[in-house]
């Protein structure tokens, strides 16, 4: 397969069809060890910022998997969606591109859903918690005590630097 050069694009409005479809058979292709059950992109890509060095997306697969867990199989699983996986994507795309492996239902009881952080459902095509066009107006932050996400609007962070 060539590379398509995604370098350039800092947010996925900027995506053709054909470009998000590409990228959601690269990674089916790709991830072809494991059952996709869904495929959702995340983070800074999905905000609508200006400038963003990398892609995040989560595949769903039907196999377990423990977002805590330190047993060598898991830990093997999340070092090859990690390492193999997103080093292939992020070489076919030319853009950086971190995969991570969750199970569907740990993905959408995930602490962070409880902030209603935009998305894009790259299975469906659909926008979750944004429309086109929109910004995502807040920097996401979990408290390392309490595993608890918050929001701090980014509107903050030009008055304190404790953001970046």
């Amino acid at each position: 397969m060539h590379i398509i050069n995604l370098d350039k694009y800092n947010q996925l409005e900027q995506l053709s069809n054909t470009q998000l479809g590409l990228l959601k058979d690269s990674i089916y292709d790709v991830v072809q060890d494991y059952t996709i059950e869904n495929i959702f992109m995340i983070g800074s890509f999905v905000f609508g910022l200006d400038k963003v060095n990398d892609i995040d997306i989560i595949v769903c697969i039907k196999e377990y998997v423990d977002q805590d867990s330190l047993e060598p199989d898991n830990v093997k699983l999340y070092r090859q969606f990690d390492t193999e996986y997103s080093g292939i994507l992020s070489e076919r795309f030319n853009k950086k591109i971190h995969i991570r492996p969750y199970n569907i239902m740990d993905f959408m009881t995930d602490e962070a859903k409880r902030v209603n952080p935009p998305m894009y459902d790259l299975t469906n095509s659909v926008w979750i918690n944004k429309s086109p066009g929109d910004v995502f107006p807040f920097h996401m932050v979990t408290i390392v005590e309490t595993g608890e996400v918050v929001l701090i609007p980014r509107d903050d962070c030009k008055t304190n630097c404790t953001c970046d």
